[in-house]
């Protein structure tokens, strides 16, 4: 950018332009400091637009791929220093990769014109220029800071003997694939560990985990410490699942358990191998293209010991029918804004907001999208809090009419689940509300939903199917603990992995009169793979199946069903704070909702 033009002034003109241009070309302007002369001179611009200058929004820094907290705007003059409206400004992205919005705007009555920018998620400088005909260009500068996806714990086990010592180390991996030394607190199930990552085994022989958590945050990664009596020695490993069946294309994880003769645990070093399909040192078994039974053996490193188990090898079912486009009904992003306001949760910027929420300020929260792993065009999302002094339901839901008979109705939902491994994974859940009768003659509401309990200790947490309210063939599924609160049943279609983002999605299908269907896919975290695809749930119709609500029961029939309750809740987690998040609800009238970003 050129020098500013320096054109005669006078009068009361000369002292009010170069306060401006002192206040703004000596500092980078902020948005304060351009509502310092925010009173007009007199008489309007004298001559015709001469010089355009950075207003605010100079020297700014940020996460990659968020939006910077003060907009950017430059200030147009005249050559005697007046401001001058109404002059086009068009901004650009020069370097970055990142967004501007507008792209064109128009100075107003002070001369400013202004633009919000969104940063590119490249680390580093990037650059954007406003521009003007005739007028030198001005061109500003911020920095995108990198953002922090994972931590990562090495070594993620190790033996030791009682009173042994390990040093642990962590790094920070940050979405560009870099890795840095971050702050980290560390913590140990047993045996004592120092801010250091120095590791010294207790006493007491046992398995135990070594915790890295990044400190202000909720990043964490753990190691496995297996510790054993110097006098005790290895007897018998035992290699887990002892039988497995899995189909072509998936895989399946395998574990395996030492017993020391002391009748303590370790985690021994085994070589696996497999006499079909492939097995790699962490244990996670891909079959080949041929199905049949086959073995998968882990042997002692450097010993005699070894165990095997059996794998029944199935042809892959076909692929599900295309999805993701279907004509959408309903779609919430939480893009209204942050925070807890009633606004923000029901989404009210949409065209077709949330009708009802349940949960104080306290249990709903809207938040920012970036860097909890949901897609990178996404928003904001709705983050379920809970507390251990009260049960307090949070919900944000719909009422839909019923689809016609042959006809389905669908929607999606993406899911993140952060509960602590304290939690136990039976007093903590958040549940899709896919179906909720509404609207019978009685007033009676129910029906059935998807619910996720608390984390297990290792890292994961079973995704149940909750039948509320009533007793429903599973079509020969084998019911799975634990059993339903709700007067219903759990079963367990899919384990899902904490801190992790996951698409699910369902569909309900008016089969017949009186008779419905539900069923449900689940996708991996690269929003690609499929993980789970199971029709026909459970289905229910006629007499067969009734609620027990308010005294009576009533068959889940057309005759009762006029509505339903279509939404996302959550149950309560001990100890506080413990979060689920939930972004990208869709509900579409044709096909599966598929990927955000797709419609």
């Amino acid at each position: 950018m050129t020098a500013p033009k320096k054109p005669p002034q006078s009068g009361r003109r000369i002292a009010w332009a170069m306060a401006v241009a002192g206040a703004c070309w000596m500092t980078a302007c902020t948005a304060k400091t351009v509502g310092d002369f925010v009173a007009p001179p007199p008489g309007p611009p004298t001559t015709g637009p001469a010089e355009l200058r950075p207003a605010a929004g100079l020297g700014q820094a940020g996460p990659a791929g968020s939006t910077l907290p003060v907009p950017l705007a430059v200030r147009v003059f005249d050559s005697t220093g007046v401001p001058f409206p109404g002059i086009a400004v068009t901004w650009a992205v020069t370097t970055g990769g990142g967004l501007i919005s507008p792209i064109d705007s128009i100075t107003d009555a002070q001369g400013i014109a202004s633009a919000s920018w969104q940063l590119g998620d490249s680390v580093g400088t990037q650059s954007v220029t406003a521009s003007s005909p005739s007028l030198d260009d001005a061109t500003f500068t911020a920095i995108a800071q990198p953002v922090l996806v994972r931590v990562e714990l090495l070594p993620s086990s190790v033996n030791l003997q009682t009173g042994g010592a390990q040093l642990f180390t962590a790094q920070g991996v940050y979405r560009d694939g870099s890795r840095a030394t971050i702050p980290i607190t560390w913590s140990a199930t047993g045996g004592t560990i120092d801010q250091n990552g120095q590791y010294a085994a207790g006493q007491t022989a046992g398995v135990f985990r070594v915790i890295a958590r990044q400190q202000g945050g909720g990043l964490a990664d753990t190691a496995t410490v297996s510790i054993s009596s110097p006098t005790a020695t290895l007897q018998r490993i035992v290699l887990s699942p002892s039988s497995a069946t899995v189909q072509v294309g998936s895989s399946q994880q395998f574990s395996v358990n030492g017993v020391m003769s002391d009748g303590s645990n370790i985690v021994p070093q085994v070589t696996y191998t497999a006499t079909g399909g492939t097995i790699n040192s962490n244990g996670l078994y891909v079959p080949g293209s041929s199905t049949g039974n086959f073995r998968v053996i882990a042997v002692q490193v450097g010993g005699t010991l070894a165990d095997t188990s059996t794998v029944a090898v199935t042809a892959a079912p076909p692929p599900p029918p295309p999805g993701g486009g279907g004509s959408v009904l309903f779609h919430s992003d939480w893009s209204t804004g942050t925070g807890s306001s009633d606004g923000v949760i029901r989404d009210n910027g949409k065209a077709v907001p949330w009708s009802s929420r349940w949960g104080g300020n306290g249990s709903l929260s809207v938040v920012a999208a970036s860097g909890l792993g949901f897609p990178a065009t996404m928003t904001n999302v709705l983050r379920v809090q809970h507390y251990q002094q009260d049960f307090d339901w949070v919900m944000a839901n719909n009422l839909w009419q019923l689809p016609a008979v042959g006809s389905a109705i669908y929607f999606r939902v993406y899911l993140r689940n952060t509960v602590g491994d304290n939690v136990d994974a039976g007093s903590s859940y958040a549940s899709t509300h896919p179906v909720e009768s509404e609207g019978n003659p009685n007033g009676i509401s129910g029906g059935y939903y998807a619910m996720h309990y608390g984390s297990y200790a290792d890292g994961t947490f079973p995704f149940y199917v909750n039948v509320n309210n009533a007793a429903y063939p599973y079509n020969g599924w084998t019911p799975g603990a634990p059993s339903s609160t709700h007067g219903g049943r759990n079963y367990d279609p899919a384990t899902l992995v904490k801190n992790t983002t996951y698409r699910v999605e369902w569909k309900f299908t008016r089969v017949a009169a009186g008779r419905y269907d539900l069923d449900m896919r689940i996708y991996g975290s690269d929003d690609k793979t499929l993980l789970f695809d199971r029709s026909n749930i459970f289905a229910w119709g006629g007499s067969r199946q009734t609620l027990a609500t308010n005294g009576s029961n009533l068959p889940i029939d057309d005759a009762h069903m006029t509505e339903l309750r279509i939404g996302i809740n959550g149950g309560f987690a001990t100890p506080s704070p413990q979060f689920v998040y939930w972004g990208g609800f869709a509900v579409c009238a044709n096909d599966w909702c598929g990927p955000y970003g797709t419609y």
